[in-house]
């Protein structure tokens, strides 16, 4: 496929610096931070463009010498997710061009012995002389959200030994680090991760109209492409009406999202603009009745997300088991992705792996982009949303969110209640019954939740320990039972009252019929 002008839902890649515009103040600004600490974090909003701004803008001026450091380096990219040693050690043995350079199990071991670890590594020559060493590490959130509690310790040691590697006089190192904003305050857990976070941080601006324009215009004159003035026109405008959020959303929160949040669905639209043209014989053309056909900023991504939720040879309920696995939170409005790896997904959406495995490949495919996943997938590889918006943009997504929230509120009370009631030595007068008892059992079996997705919303149990599918199921099972007695008691009675008719009211017969029906 010819190279198109706009990314759609991913970071613009390195190789695309010809393509990335708007961004030039910022990019002078965070060089000279780097330059000047050779540490840098870069801290922006989901869609605010920062992995962008760090790949095509920071490392393209770096490589072409704009820095103080000269225009030789080696760049190291990575994602901590939940071994963030185990990564950075197949990053640095992919980096490393002598045979004798260490494989990623040798280089991960040498790690572990303290933070100048990679200073350790980089005076090894096992990089050209005089080649500054830079390591990337972006979602760097992931070493908070990610790691296990019981792993805190490696989270703590890592946050160290990027902190170290750019103190350090004895090597040219840089590091940069790219997160989500909301996640600043974690960073307070670790002092001196804090210390140089607050002295070296950077802040991604909303990018203004102008600029937008810029991003729009610019990257299709790069390749040969026309653009309509009346669509950037249009797409212009119709950005700034889409920062609205949906006025359901609106009137529970107050809260709109910022413009800048919108730039990859802006992209998104772009790119399938720019398939639509190259599919023509005739000129290259990106034209406003092309954008008004695929839906526009609203509905674009919904379209997609159809269109593809048709194509993939899986169930609907499949489908929607993966993508509940990669959301959170309590209202739509703060909605967020939670990257699993395909393991886990299969495991909390009771799927096999390779069920997993043909959603994730259809839904990441480059001219799609709804999820982002490491390539080849293996069981490991981290799956994720590629973007929040999603979650307005595709209704049928917004759907599902509501129900896995709907879904983990009603866990939760049943949890509690079985809890109590195994606490009091599954006593018969603490389960459910009547009307409550039906729609609870109507759920579970419509549900039929996994301990893997239990596992997600812990209730803690007798034994400390949280509340198991199977005992919630056993408390269910009990109400059923109890229910059941009840009725075929009550029946008993009816026929004995009936056959003392004479006796009873037909008002008092008919409450007794309407009790065991």
């Amino acid at each position: 496929m010819a190279r198109l002008p706009y990314p759609g839902l991913r970071p613009f890649f390195r190789d695309e610096a010809d393509l990335f515009f708007g961004r030039d103040e910022e990019t002078g600004r965070i060089l000279d931070i780097l330059m000047r600490s050779r540490f840098l974090c870069v801290l922006g909003a989901s869609g605010s463009g920062k992995s962008s701004l760090v790949r095509a803008g920071l490392l393209q001026a770096l490589e072409a010498g704009l820095g103080s450091a000269g225009p030789s380096w080696q760049f190291i990219e990575m994602r901590p997710g939940a071994t963030p040693f185990a990564r950075l050690a197949e990053a640095l043995a992919e980096a490393s061009p002598e045979p004798d350079g260490g494989g990623s199990a040798q280089i991960h071991e040498a790690l572990r012995r303290g933070p100048r670890s990679i200073v350790e590594w980089r005076e090894a020559d096992h990089l050209k002389p005089g080649t500054n060493l830079l390591i990337l590490v972006d979602q760097f959130e992931e070493l908070f959200s990610l790691t296990a509690a019981e792993s805190r310790e490696e989270a703590h040691a890592f946050a160290s030994l990027v902190v170290e590697s750019a103190r350090s006089e004895r090597a040219r190192i840089y590091i940069v680090l790219v997160m989500r904003s909301e996640y600043f305050g974690a960073c307070g857990v670790y002092p001196e991760l804090t210390r140089a976070v607050s002295e070296s941080l950077f802040l991604v601006p909303r990018m203004l109209r102008e600029s937008c324009q810029e991003t729009i215009r610019y990257p299709a004159q790069v390749l040969g492409f026309e653009i309509e003035d009346d669509l950037i026109l249009r797409l212009l405008n119709d950005l700034e009406a889409y920062a609205a959020v949906d006025g359901d959303i609106a009137a529970a929160t107050g809260q709109r999202r910022e413009h800048a949040h919108q730039l990859p669905i802006m992209q998104f639209v772009l790119r399938n603009l720019s398939r639509l043209a190259e599919a023509r014989t005739e000129r290259l053309r990106l034209t406003e009745a092309d954008y008004l056909s695929i839906g526009g900023l609203e509905r674009a991504i919904h379209n997609e997300g159809e269109e593809t939720m048709a194509s993939v040879p899986v169930s609907v309920q499949a489908v929607e088991g993966v993508f509940r696995s990669l959301l959170a939170g309590s209202t739509a409005a703060v909605a967020t992705r939670v990257p699993r790896t395909v393991a886990e997904i299969a495991d909390i959406a009771s799927l096999d792996e390779d069920t997993v495995r043909v959603i994730v490949s259809a839904f990441a495919r480059d001219d799609r982009q709804f999820l982002h996943c490491e390539m080849p997938i293996r069981p490991d590889s981290y799956v994720d949303i590629r973007h929040e918006d999603l979650i307005w943009g595709w209704r049928r997504l917004s759907e599902w969110f509501e129900r896995e929230r709907e879904a983990a509120e009603i866990w939760q009370w049943l949890a509690q209640g079985a809890s109590e009631w195994n606490r009091q030595a599954q006593e018969e007068g603490m389960v459910l019954v009547g009307t409550a008892l039906s729609r609870r059992v109507v759920w579970w079996q419509a549900e039929r939740p996994s301990q893997g997705w239990a596992n997600r919303y812990p209730i803690e149990g007798l034994d400390g320990e949280p509340v198991s599918v199977d005992l919630v199921d056993d408390y269910l099972r009990a109400g059923l039972a109890r229910q059941s007695r009840t009725r075929r008691h009550l029946r008993t009675l009816y026929w004995l009252l009936a056959g003392a008719a004479l006796s009873f009211t037909a008002a008092a017969a008919f409450e007794i019929a309407r009790l065991i029906s």
